[in-house]
């Protein structure tokens, strides 16, 4: 019904704007009738067809901008670690002597052979040698560095005790002194007391 109704109304313009025109200037509008229909109907189909192939370049403009960003933040985090590692192999031939220095764990065993060697090689005898508590947990502290205290008590000649303080002093670890007690004892020995602090990295 709808069909006919329009038929009907394109007949009837038809017949009212194109029916006194001569048959040549009739071929002419309705060739352009024809034209502009035709492209009306082109653009609007084109336009369905088209819709979706736009969504889907501006789609992929943005996931190419997207991995874009991310291949720069890579690119960038890729350098970072190639300079990492050139520094790392610029202090890696250090790293031994400060893991030496301030190593990973207490090595209590390890500090007592050093100072039983330096005293030996002092000639002083040791009269004591005792180590404070190790709190490593609760980690409540910002930073890794921990420390330990100890107390070495020595016997010798003057001379040999001053030597000894020197090299726990000059120890390849690090070593803090809090306290040196210097003097003769009853028995007319010359002695010395020292309080240091050890130091070591807790990950």
């Amino acid at each position: 019904m709808k069909l006919d109704k329009i038929n009907f109304t394109i007949k009837s313009l038809s017949d009212k704007y194109i029916g006194g025109m001569d048959d040549a200037k009739k071929k002419r509008v309705i060739g352009y009738i024809y034209i502009i229909l035709t492209l009306v109907t082109v653009c609007f189909f084109g336009l369905f067809a088209i819709a979706p192939t736009l969504t889907t370049i501006g789609n992929l403009n943005k996931q190419y901008e997207d991995s874009k960003l991310v291949y720069d933040a890579l690119n960038r985090k890729l350098t970072n670690l190639q300079l990492l590692d050139d520094a790392y192999k610029d202090i890696q031939t250090d790293l031994p002597v400060i893991y030496t220095a301030v190593p990973e764990t207490t090595k209590i065993p390890e500090l007592t052979r050093k100072l039983e060697d330096v005293a030996t090689s002092n000639n002083v005898t040791i009269s004591r040698l005792n180590f404070g508590e190790v709190e490593v947990y609760p980690n409540s502290k910002k930073s890794p560095i921990y420390s330990f205290a100890f107390t070495i008590g020595v016997v010798g000649a003057q001379q040999n005790v001053n030597n000894f303080i020197e090299s726990v002093i000059d120890f390849d670890r690090i070593i803090g002194i809090d306290k040196i007690i210097t003097g003769v004892d009853q028995e007319g020995k010359y002695t010395a007391q020292v309080t240091g602090r050890a130091y070591f990295v807790k990950k």
